[in-house]
């Protein structure tokens, strides 16, 4: 991103021909919490819990909705795409890195000291598993190829049938009746319909996201507050759609902070770590079970203020860490990427890529066009359903810092030759797989 990108104001003519620089804020603030959640965790089990340990159900009902909910709202131009375009520009990547990542820290868990006094022992099965099992620390990009694949197989479907479905499945999985299945897979049941109200949603999301003010944020905490307070520490929180419901408007808060945080210099950092998400998820954990199996033996000892240290100072050191093995390994295919280009080619690139001879002798190829990605924009695209008449831009709001856009479908599942006869931009400006 350029200097000018990262600067630009969130709103202004600048940042609208850039990226959405709130969408990143908001992917960095989730990943924060992920690493401090683990972070918690991780010490916790080493016996060095102190009170950050009552700040988990808060983390647990904020950080994962609002990353789901984020991953929905860049979800749509793929979901757009042919099975085939969506399983190489999405799903390849994030299947081939949970299964080499998985492997590797499933060994590296298996050589470090242990975390505590009954470790779980591992065995072939521990590597074999992780296929039906999701990795507790990786689930994140198991769910979401899930979540991809449901969402594109209904996408023809009723689109209030299809929230009602998601809610009702993250409704049940909330209440822990599924809690035999496993953390991940409860989590990754409870998470869903903050995905697929994302891929709905996303340009009425986009276009009134901009428009949030402090004020709207103060509200928002007071009332994500007073749900921690008196809901989410009673037995209240196992009943059906509680979870969902805090889940909401945690991330109401979430993009709120994200939107007022892109407007100061400072908040420029978040943005940043909104870009890394996906290195600082895959590497985080490896210093954190480090240092808790370090730790363990002396955790008895160890002072009040230690514990109230270590979480934020690990949080700190593991997402730095984090960063520095993405510089230095980001090159290395197969590593954060897939070891093969042409694994996540897809169709409307095959033809780019094609000799002009070529490409003359392709069949209807003058009336085929890449599919609109609506992924990334700095703007949301307009792509009207017919081509005959465009709806009316909707007045600026004077003072709002939002970009002028068009009315567009929530999600756009026409054929790519029907696409290619009314015409869409195909940009990615938010999208960093």
């Amino acid at each position: 991103m350029s200097a000018t990108a990262r600067h630009a104001r969130p709103g202004s003519a600048e940042d609208a021909g850039s990226r959405e620089t709130w969408i990143d804020s908001a992917r960095g603030i989730a990943i924060i919490l992920v690493v401090l959640f683990h972070a918690v965790m991780y010490l916790g089990v080493a016996g060095i819990a102190g009170p950050w340990a009552l700040a988990s159900t808060p983390l647990d009902t904020f950080r994962m909705p609002l990353f789901f909910f984020v991953s929905g709202l860049l979800a749509p131009s793929a979901l757009a795409r042919s099975f085939g375009d969506l399983f190489r520009k999405r799903l390849v990547l994030l299947l081939y890195l949970y299964v080499v990542w998985s492997t590797v820290q499933t060994a590296y868990g298996a050589v470090m000291p242990p975390l505590n006094d009954a470790p779980d022992p591992v065995s072939w099965w521990s590597f074999a598993s992780i296929l039906v099992q999701p990795h507790p620390n990786l689930w994140f990009i198991y769910a979401l190829p899930i979540y991809f694949m449901i969402t594109w197989l209904m996408r023809s479907w009723p689109r209030l049938l299809q929230l009602a479905i998601a809610a009702i499945v993250s409704g049940a999985f909330g209440t822990g009746i599924f809690s035999s299945l496993g953390v991940p897979w409860e989590k990754a049941g409870r998470y869903f319909c903050f995905f697929l109200l994302a891929a709905h949603a996303a340009p009425i999301i986009r276009r009134l996201a901009p428009r949030l003010r402090l004020g709207h944020l103060f509200v928002l905490v007071v009332i994500y507050g007073g749900i921690v307070a008196f809901v989410l520490r009673t037995e209240w929180r196992f009943a059906p759609f509680v979870l969902l419901g805090a889940g909401l408007v945690a991330t109401a808060t979430g993009i709120a902070l994200a939107v007022v945080l892109s407007r100061v210099r400072a908040g420029a950092f978040l943005a940043y770590l909104g870009t890394r998400t996906l290195p600082i998820y895959l590497v985080h954990t490896f210093p954190m079970i480090a240092l808790a199996g370090a730790l363990h033996p002396v955790a008895a000892s160890l002072p009040s203020w230690v514990t109230v240290a270590l979480p934020p100072t690990l949080t700190t050191a593991a997402i730095l860490v984090a960063l520095g093995v993405h510089r230095i390994l980001r090159s290395v295919p197969g590593i954060f990427t897939v070891p093969v280009r042409s694994w996540t080619t897809t169709s409307d690139q095959r033809l780019g890529n094609m000799d002009p001879s070529q490409i003359l002798d392709v069949p209807s190829v003058n009336s085929t066009t890449a599919p609109p990605d609506r992924n990334g924009p700095s703007r949301a695209e307009s792509a009207p359903f017919d081509a005959v008449a465009s709806p009316s831009p909707p007045p600026r709001v004077e003072g709002s810092g939002s970009p002028e856009l068009r009315e567009e479908p929530l999600l756009d599942f026409r054929s790519p030759h029907i696409r290619s006869t009314q015409g869409a931009p195909d940009t990615e400006s938010n999208d960093h797989r």
